[in-house]
């Protein structure tokens, strides 16, 4: 971007901009898509010297983007870190329960929630999330296993 900036100096700016909206579409989007979308941008900044990068064009993203070319979120299977860990009002989320070991819940004083999604009405051995194909059977046993935990 260096080189680009000793020509157009005075578009730093829009330049930077540009790249960040890029960047972030390349989160969302497929890469082939946020391509063909960043080139069709370009093009129309050339042919139409009205227009910035920072003008954004909806007819050029209606032609680059829609249902197909989302991406899907991945689901983070990593251990926790502590940061996972923490309920909003400061409390820890309970590790043991989700593994099925705390000992006694009623005492226990941490969160029992599922470490991935922070659902009550299951642990992360029954999330939906993780197990999405056996979306059905965790969601009946995670009932059961709340109906007999009060």
């Amino acid at each position: 971007m260096d080189a680009v900036l000793i020509i157009y100096g005075n578009r730093e700016q829009e330049l930077n901009s540009y790249r960040d909206h890029i960047n972030k579409l390349c989160l969302q989007q497929s890469f082939h898509a946020v391509m063909a979308y960043d080139e069709d941008c370009r093009v129309s900044a050339v042919t139409n010297r009205d227009l910035t990068l920072f003008d954004r064009d909806t007819e050029v993203e209606g032609r680059n983007f829609d249902a197909t070319t989302v991406k899907r979120q991945r689901i983070n299977t990593y251990p926790p870190t502590r940061l996972d860990t923490e309920w909003p009002d400061g409390r820890e989320i309970c590790i043991n329960w989700n593994k099925r070991s705390c000992r006694d819940e009623k005492l226990c004083g941490r969160v029992h929630v599922c470490l991935i999604c922070k659902k009550t009405n299951h642990s992360k051995q029954r999330c939906f999330k993780k197990n999405n194909s056996k979306k059905h059977n965790s969601s009946d046993d995670g009932l059961a296993g709340k109906s007999t935990q009060q």
